[in-house]
């Protein structure tokens, strides 16, 4: 998985809701619990999907509305790879389950 990751939900009525956030930080190989986290973070109560994964690339979301601010939010995030890495991944994965670093990109379709 990357670092930065978008994630696809599919809804009921065929529209797709994404999001981009921190890949890594739950795994750096089975996105599951990532999905767990963000699931109810993206998707609204009202749109139960129909199915939610994290896309191949960022392209993939490049269609939703908020795609290019998210961008240059996490290109903007320092990465400290070494020795402060372990710090900044669990303060990150803390921040993500209570959606502080999931930004929500918007609907596409219907």
């Amino acid at each position: 998985m990357e670092d930065v990751v978008a994630i696809e939900a599919t809804v009921a009525d065929g529209s797709k809701l994404y999001c981009m956030t921190w890949g890594r930080v739950f795994g750096a190989v089975d996105p599951t619990e990532l999905l767990d986290v963000v699931h109810p973070l993206i998707v609204p109560p009202e749109d139960e999907p129909a199915s939610l994964r994290v896309c191949d690339t960022l392209r993939e979301a490049a269609a939703a509305p908020y795609f290019f601010e998210a961008l240059i939010f996490f290109g903007q995030r320092n990465i400290p790879f070494g020795p402060g890495y372990s710090e900044w991944e669990y303060r990150t994965r803390t921040a993500v389950k209570s959606g502080k670093q999931v930004y929500r990109l918007g609907r596409v379709g219907q």
